[in-house]
């Protein structure tokens, strides 16, 4: 009955965005964005550390980084990270850096999807079906880093949130973390994973659920799937013409 009704909501929320696409941006900006960020500090105090990658206009991050006493994010894409800074450069809390996360430090080729605000653009190259579909707007030599090696160059040694958007590179920069995950220095994880047995939409990056499953220790219990906003507890059922999803995990060990 609870899946039921997360699918009906789910299947709602859909229907308002492709129906009333301007309602829907308004009432989710004035719920996320003002809402909950004034009600939230009433009741709780920042504490911890987070971890986002692929920041692209920065709303989701947004909606949550008020929470830690440091939020830490990644934009390799300049364009969007010249913004960014304008809009976090209030908060004593935020820092952001103009890198793409990897698992290795070099100067790689950044592929600037056609599509709006350039949310699929990514390390990966793109599949023959994604080139029909969006294609680029253009490609870019980036920054890389080691994700894992420059957050311990910022002596950050806890990771109570960690969060990955980065269009099918997510496993590839997960495994940078290794030491922290292994030592259990990481609590939550939030990635975009590819779904099993589907086609991947990118090039050259493993990205596929079943993976992810056999890197990540045991202690690391699958708690939530869905669009976006996951709650733990929260299995969505996301349609089949979705190749992707997100997918949560959190650490059992305290």
């Amino acid at each position: 009955m609870k899946n039921k009704n997360f699918y009906k909501l789910f299947l709602f929320k859909i229907f308002i965005r492709r129906r009333f696409p301007f309602l829907y941006k308004i009432l989710h900006y004035f719920w996320w964005q003002h809402f909950v960020r004034i009600i939230w500090p009433l009741k709780f105090k920042p504490k911890g550390v987070l971890v986002y990658v692929g920041l692209n206009k920065g709303n989701s991050f947004a909606n949550i980084h008020y929470k830690y006493e440091l939020a830490i994010g990644y934009e390799a894409n300049p364009e969007l990270f010249k913004d960014l800074t304008k809009k976090f450069k209030s908060f004593k809390n935020v820092k952001i850096f103009n890198f793409a996360a990897s698992d290795k430090n070099s100067e790689e080729n950044f592929y600037i999807s056609d599509n709006q605000d350039m949310v699929s653009s990514s390390l990966s190259k793109f599949s023959k079906k994604l080139k029909q579909k969006i294609g680029y707007k253009k490609i870019i030599k980036v920054k890389t880093i080691n994700l894992g090696q420059h957050l311990q160059d910022l002596n950050i040694n806890y990771i109570d949130e960690y969060i990955s958007d980065a269009q099918g590179f997510d496993l590839t920069i997960l495994k940078s973390l290794k030491k922290f995950i292994i030592n259990n220095k990481i609590k939550k994880i939030t990635c975009e994973v590819t779904r099993n047995f589907r086609n991947n939409i990118y090039f050259e990056a493993d990205n596929y659920e079943k993976s992810f499953e056999d890197f990540l220790p045991n202690q690391y219990k699958k708690v939530a799937i869905g669009e976006s906003n996951l709650k733990e507890g929260e299995f969505q059922i996301v349609p089949d013409s979705y190749n992707s999803y997100d997918v949560m995990w959190i650490n059992q060990i305290k």
